[in-house]
């Protein structure tokens, strides 16, 4: 099956990004940096995305812990809070170490997709995790599209990118640094000359969570991650096929 494909590929990839986040995340909360909450927040997004396109469901779950801790401790201040997020970090971090001590042989690290080879329908990939990215190209070039993946660090270069690759569609994964998605959404939506270009905001949350950000942002569409990466690729066909 497709995960099982994408998850042997990647397996290796997840965890070293996972173990570099986990440090990045203990290194933050044992700082004193500014918004060290909303950082953390960020970084266990990241890790739900990442952990859910390879279908590792219960470190996707201890991580969306994390981050909701995360997110209350930033509103709140509560000690509470704080306690549950070491905790979640530290329920991650059991996880990708049993993880890395369960997997059988050296994995193979995939490579992002970074020009298309297929002769599909063009689907630009906009996401900060070269991990989530590549596994969402990978996933889509299996599929018959002709995936690229990039980082959009500023409107404007991303805009003139969109136009020189003219892709059918562009999936932009919503919290990014250091522009999110949605931005960039709003911006492409107001490009007169890019109205033949669908766009899709993609998220670990729900199409639900998602469904005000979308209104604001004008998207053709809302993907979720947590429906697996299967889901996404048919959610793709469906938006290429329509928008064809």
């Amino acid at each position: 099956m497709m995960l099982e494909e994408l998850r042997s590929k990647f397996l290796a990839r997840f965890i070293d990004t996972a173990r570099v986040r986990l440090e990045r995340a203990m290194q933050l909360a044992a700082g004193s940096t500014p918004d060290i909450p909303g950082q953390l927040a960020a970084e266990m997004h990241a890790f739900v995305g990442e952990a859910m396109a390879i279908g590792e469901t219960a470190i996707a779950t201890a991580a969306r812990v994390g981050e909701q801790a995360a997110r209350r401790w930033k509103q709140t201040g509560s000690a509470q809070d704080v306690i549950a997020c070491a905790r979640a970090l530290r329920d991650v971090r059991k996880l990708v170490d049993t993880l890395a001590a369960s997997a059988a042989g050296p994995a193979v690290k995939g490579t992002p997709v970074m020009t298309p080879r297929a002769r599909g329908p063009r689907v630009l990939v906009v996401d900060d995790s070269e991990l989530n990215a590549g596994l969402v190209a990978d996933a889509l070039e299996d599929a018959g599209f002709a995936p690229e993946t990039c980082q959009a660090r500023d409107v404007e270069p991303f805009l003139a990118h969109v136009r020189r690759v003219r892709p059918a569609l562009v999936l932009l994964d919503i919290q990014m640094k250091p522009v999110a998605g949605d931005v960039l959404c709003r911006e492409l939506r107001s490009a007169p000359d890019l109205a033949d270009v669908q766009v899709a905001l993609l998220s670990g949350l729900t199409e639900a969570e998602m469904a005000d950000i979308g209104k604001r942002a004008h998207a053709h569409g809302l993907i979720s991650k947590g429906a697996g990466i299967d889901a996404v690729v048919e959610r793709v066909r469906q938006m290429t096929r329509r928008g064809a």
